[in-house]
């Protein structure tokens, strides 16, 4: 039996990369499932990458699971495996906590709105899962048909595509496009799906505003104009 005696940013240190293999190798075969469909551009490649869900990181899970064997003081002694043990479970089910991306993917994901803020105030209490999606909420607008985006989701589930129109910030719009979804599932990370889709980039391309719907003639229909630089 290992004890580990320290602080929490001492276990990152020392223990962080251990965590992290032991969370490459539980997630192994769910990211082989999906054989090299990613869960964001719906493209096929060779090997996909893990990322954490927003709000849902590795650090963030570690820090909740080291909170139970803290002193007041800040400091941590736990079994080294028996804290392994729980923080792997705490990425069951995989597919809630890990997305399976291309490495293009994943790198949008990791720049977009929500991204997991940096591990602060390590001697104390945990880090919180914050409101990831805040950011996106008042920065851009989105609209869904249905309006419920619990419905689209389950609707964009059973229809597998669906349509959208961006609008830039001077107003104007771009064509109707369909968005193919054919690889989307229940497990499948709505707005995560389209702020590295359809949005990806969204702040340098000028697009204020964007709306999403099932059914083509639900969306308001606009003169076709130039598209947001790329």
């Amino acid at each position: 039996m290992a004890t580990f005696e320290g602080t929490v940013q001492d276990f990152h240190h020392y223990l962080g990369p251990k965590i992290r293999n032991a969370v490459n190798v539980f997630a192994k075969r769910a990211r082989k499932a999906r054989k090299g469909a990613c869960e964001h551009c719906n493209g096929t490649f060779q090997e996909l990458d893990s990322a954490h869900v927003h709000g849902k990181g590795r650090r963030i899970i570690i820090e909740e699971v080291l909170s139970q064997f803290q002193n007041p003081s800040g400091a941590v002694r736990c079994d080294v495996g028996a804290a392994e043990k729980e923080i792997l479970a705490k990425h069951s089910p995989i597919t809630d906590v890990i997305k399976f991306l291309c490495k293009r993917c994943h790198g949008e994901y990791d720049r977009s709105p929500g991204i997991e803020p940096p591990p602060r105030n390590h001697g104390a209490s945990p880090l919180s899962d914050g409101c990831d999606e805040l950011i996106e909420a008042v920065a851009i607008e989105l609209h869904f048909f249905p309006a419920d985006e619990a419905v689209f989701k389950a609707q964009l589930i059973k229809e597998k595509k669906a349509y959208f129109v961006l609008y830039n910030n001077d107003g104007s719009a771009t064509p109707i496009k369909e968005w193919n979804a054919a690889n989307f599932t229940d497990a499948s990370n709505l707005r995560g799906n389209i702020f590295t889709g359809q949005l990806r980039r969204w702040r340098k391309r000028g697009i204020g505003k964007a709306v999403f719907a099932i059914r083509r003639s639900d969306l308001p229909i606009s003169k076709p104009s130039a598209q947001p630089a790329l």
